[in-house]
């Protein structure tokens, strides 16, 4: 017979799916090395410098500007007032210093047979003979000192020869080539017996 409707019906089982959880595997790490385009980017920072001080060097330089400015106005005032004092006296002064700490026998003969004058920058200085005047002319020194001592760089030194105010200085005189004969003859005119001898010992001049 079928069910009545007021029948209650079985009560039904709910259907449940069984899901298995499979554990699942690490991700697998690469090895191999990562290219540099792969690799993170690097980012440089500047290291900050340290405060620079441009105040204090430029104090320093000016320093340093002040005090080689101090030095060449000092350097050009001893020249002024080395230059206000120029005079012969001076002059003498310095060539006598000079003369007796030369060591060169003929600078000193050359130095001693001589006369100064000083009219303004140009020391005139007056010799007996040309030798004398380039044995003074060679000495760079000598002029060196007179200028520095003086305090004029346009100090000029001019060197003449006047053997009329040193007669007593021996002048050079040109070497004359004598021959035999030559020779012969002067000895004979200087000792007369020379030709006597030359004569006893049947003696002949080579010519």
């Amino acid at each position: 017979s079928l069910p009545s409707a007021f029948e209650a019906l079985s009560p039904v089982e709910p259907i449940v799916e069984k899901i298995e959880l499979i554990p699942t595997s690490e991700p697998s790490v690469s090895t191999y090395p990562i290219s540099s385009s792969e690799a993170t980017p690097k980012v440089s920072i500047p290291k900050s410098k340290p405060n620079a001080t441009p105040a204090v060097k430029s104090v320093s330089s000016l320093s340093s500007l002040d005090s080689i400015m101090n030095t060449v106005k000092a350097e050009e005032q001893a020249k002024k007032e080395a230059r206000k004092s120029m005079s012969i006296e001076l002059v003498e002064k310095i060539w006598m210093d000079y003369f007796d700490k030369n060591e060169s026998s003929s600078v000193k003969v050359a130095m001693k047979n001589s006369f100064r004058t000083l009219v303004g920058l140009t020391i005139t200085v007056q010799v007996g003979s040309e030798n004398g005047r380039n044995v003074i002319l060679q000495e760079d020194r000598l002029k060196d000192q007179l200028r520095e001592q003086l305090g004029a760089e346009d100090l000029i030194l001019d060197v003449v020869v006047d053997k009329s105010l040193f007669p007593e200085v021996e002048q050079e005189k040109p070497k004359t080539l004598y021959n035999n004969r030559e020779k012969y003859e002067l000895m004979n005119n200087k000792n007369s017996q020379l030709s006597e001898l030359r004569i006893r010992f049947d003696l002949k001049i080579d010519k």
